[in-house]
């Protein structure tokens, strides 16, 4: 964890230097430039590695973005690291925040007049550890922007109702990535990205998915 928040500061310095000191088309600036995932250059020129790249960016204009991710991965990610192991944790973070990044590649280049845009932040991959969190810890509570304490089991609606109140208002989020996120985390926490766990589950009847949903598969 304490790699990752050092990663993303380093990055952000950088942003700031090429914010206020770089020329439109210096070889920072480039360097930044496709580091962003940005869906045509990602899906359709195939600079996959942006799927990865763009987790350790963030909006050098609001230091907020990043000063809240890095709060959320200190408030998330110790807890799993120590569960998981070092390796493990930084192996969840990135898979998750690619499988994110994908998703919302996907939707800007789909519909791009919502979801348009480049993306950067490692929003996606927190999203995905609040996930674990709450499949992890169901009945633990949480304090929701200090207004309220939720179940963890109730934390995912109630952020996610909050991404959709500032996605309407027009707010600046990357909501698809965020909904990927959350997507990407139960995939990996329970193990249904296995070709077998998928048949296993859509063999059941709904009551039976439903009684089983929050088993975990912690690997």
């Amino acid at each position: 964890m304490t790699g990752l928040s050092v990663a993303c500061v380093v990055v952000y310095a950088l942003e700031l230097l090429a914010w206020h000191t770089s020329v439109a088309g210096s070889p920072l600036r480039l360097l930044l430039e496709h580091a962003q995932l940005n869906p045509v250059a990602a899906l359709l020129r195939l600079e996959v590695w942006q799927f990865v790249t763009y987790l350790f960016l963030h909006d050098p204009r609001d230091p907020l973005h990043i000063l809240f991710n890095l709060l959320v991965l200190y408030s998330f990610g110790g807890l799993f690291e120590r569960r998981w192991g070092s390796r493990d944790f930084l192996r969840f973070v990135l898979l998750a925040g690619a499988g994110a990044g994908l998703v919302g590649a996907l939707a800007g280049l789909l519909v791009p007049s919502l979801f348009g845009g480049d993306i950067v932040g490692i929003s996606g991959a927190l999203a995905a550890l609040i996930m674990a969190f709450a499949l992890v810890f169901p009945e633990q509570r949480v304090q929701v922007w200090f207004v309220a304490s939720v179940p963890a089991r109730q934390l995912v609606w109630a952020l996610a109702a909050i991404d959709l109140i500032f996605f309407l208002t027009g707010a600046r989020i990357a909501i698809a990535v965020h909904a990927g996120g959350y997507l990407m985390g139960w995939l990996l926490v329970t193990g249904s990205w296995r070709p077998s766990r998928l048949r296993a589950l859509f063999r059941r009847g709904p009551r039976a998915r439903k009684a089983g949903r929050f088993k975990v598969y912690e690997n």
